[in-house]
């Protein structure tokens, strides 16, 4: 049950990350928040690896950190333009897509496969996550396709959701062929030197430099936060199904609403919360897989 534990951890954290990025997309431009996120957070991770040691090693370990490394920064990039587009009500729950990606990922990559209740649980989260999305219910539970036909937001949304279950199955292969806190910690320092490259041939390394620092508390922040989400997530992807686990981290979708009522005065807090507890119902199956 660990892994549930930490999985819950990891969503609250997000949930927290989420309303801080969004009050900083009205201070600073999105390149800047999102190269300060791998910043902070390799900082921390280069700590992580000199306390905890270098792993034994094994071959899949390479090919996989790559490939997330480059996944993480493009699904990053992604799920920011989609949180700074509108209200968190409207672009966040559309991420509970993940987790349906990730059960047919984990399945051909990882061979995993959920227990029926497991399923069950997967099904009743993205069923929640997916009426959270519609407006009411005039507009109906279609409402969330046909907005993907008409907000770009709806759309990057949708393709960090995609990016996200690969994400999950390549971590994982990654912490099995080392370790959780090593696995991690690689991962955002070989994203932030992708970045760094990509920012020193646009030679605009130095202005995000001196954006960061005007905006250096909030960053910061963001990016403890940030690390503790990535360090429990990946925690949790030792001990549980990597569908499971991102299944369960989507609790951060509810409480991402419930935040972005209280921070920023956004509707349907009310529908959110009756919805939401099919997500806690879908928690609870998962659970019990």
């Amino acid at each position: 049950m660990y892994w549930l534990y930490l999985s819950l951890a990891s969503g609250i954290l997000v949930a927290t990350k989420n309303v801080i990025t969004r009050k900083l997309v009205f201070q600073t431009d999105r390149w800047t928040i999102l190269y300060s996120k791998y910043l902070f957070v390799s900082l921390f991770a280069l700590l992580l690896i000199f306390f905890t040691g270098i792993p034994e090693i094994r071959p899949a370990f390479y090919y996989s950190i790559v490939i997330a490394s480059v996944l993480d920064v493009i699904a990053a990039w992604c799920f920011l333009n989609a949180i700074a587009s509108g209200p968190l009500a409207k672009t966040f729950p559309l991420v509970a897509f993940t987790p349906i990606f990730a059960t047919g990922t984990s399945f051909f990559i990882l061979g995993e496969t959920p227990s029926v209740p497991g399923l069950v649980g997967i099904l009743l989260i993205v069923c929640g996550a997916y009426l959270l999305r519609a407006e009411n219910v005039k507009t109906g539970i279609f409402e969330p396709v046909k907005l993907l036909l008409k907000e770009k937001g709806s759309r990057h949304m949708l393709m960090a959701a995609f990016l996200f279950s690969f994400l999950a199955v390549f971590f994982k292969k990654a912490i099995l062929s080392s370790s959780p806190f090593f696995a991690f910690g690689v991962t955002q320092l070989l994203s932030a030197l992708f970045l760094t490259v990509f920012f020193l041939k646009k030679k605009t390394i130095g202005t995000l430099l001196s954006k960061t620092a005007n905006n250096f508390k909030p960053l910061f922040i963001a990016g403890i936060i940030g690390f503790l989400a990535g360090l429990t997530l990946f925690a949790a992807f030792q001990f549980g199904l990597a569908a499971y686990v991102v299944s369960v981290k989507r609790i951060s979708i509810l409480l991402t609403i419930i935040l972005g009522y209280i921070f920023f005065k956004e509707d349907h807090l009310i529908r959110s919360l009756i919805v939401g507890s099919i997500m806690v119902l879908g928690i609870f199956l998962i659970s019990l897989g």
